[in-house]
């Protein structure tokens, strides 16, 4: 990698800042900038071709603990948690989006943990809040150079997508890649904790009490859609569809079936 975790969570801040901006030349640097992006992702990062396991993993030489955040299962609500809560308690924290392989067999003595979702749930919350109606950034970051996948698809089609190659975990993007291998249990990563995002309110006083810090840092951030909404727009179909595109996760996390009333 040629740019630094820091630098590419600085660039990927300033890409959102020129993104909310009302203003007219912000809106043309941001246009450049990510045109400039995926042409390099084109010929160099070619990250659709690959596993995107780089998502966040925060950690504490003074806590003593190490978080591997997977996206869209309350990863916004243990980022600004513990960010709001080092920097109130003042003690250190680390973010880094290096691959999960870099930790597999480390930090023995810390106490690690994660948040899953419930499959269904967490793959119809990707589709509303990443492909039903991207932003330029979203376009950029989760649209380019994946062949088939199209921001007025329905849900349904994003779903058979995900079951084709293109869609598959060998080339996923870490919003939809399955949470077992974000987490790198097929690389032999093992926890001390692994809480489901469903009993959140649990999960925030384990992980606080365990780690010494107040629960009110943890309170549900961004939540884009309401617990059973998923339902609404399943069929029989796409239950038995996700079903068997995340078997992995349902087996290792412990989730049911849902049923459609």
């Amino acid at each position: 990698m040629f740019l630094s975790n820091l630098k590419i969570r600085d660039i990927r801040k300033s890409l959102y800042s020129l993104e909310n901006s009302n203003d007219v030349l912000a809106h043309a640097l941001l246009n450049t900038a990510l045109l400039s992006y995926c042409a390099l992702d084109l010929i160099i990062l070619h990250r659709a071709s690959k596993p995107d396991t780089f998502s966040e993993k925060l950690f504490s030489a003074d806590k003593s603990f190490l978080c591997v955040v997977i996206p869209k299962s309350g990863s916004r609500t243990l980022v600004y948690g513990l960010t709001e809560a080092s920097q109130c308690y003042n003690f250190s924290l680390d973010i880094s989006e290096k691959r999960i392989e870099h930790f597999v067999g480390e930090y023995y003595e810390y106490f690690k943990f994660s948040v899953v979702r419930n499959p269904w749930a967490r793959c119809y919350s990707c589709y509303k809040q990443k492909i039903r109606n991207p932003t330029p950034i979203q376009r950029a970051l989760h649209f380019n150079g994946r062949k088939g996948l199209r921001s007025n698809m329905s849900f349904g089609e994003f779903v058979e997508w995900l079951g084709t190659p293109e869609g598959s975990d060998e080339r996923a993007d870490r919003h939809w890649i399955s949470q077992s291998i974000v987490l790198g249990l097929d690389k032999g990563m093992q926890y001390d904790y692994i809480g489901k995002l469903e009993e959140m309110d649990s999960v925030i006083r384990v992980v606080s009490e365990r780690i010494g810090v107040s629960s009110d840092f943890f309170e549900h951030k961004l939540k884009s859609t309401e617990p059973d909404e998923y339902l609404k727009h399943c069929t029989p179909d796409i239950i038995y569809a996700i079903g068997e595109r995340y078997a992995a996760d349902i087996r290792n996390f412990g989730y049911d079936v849902p049923r459609i009333d």
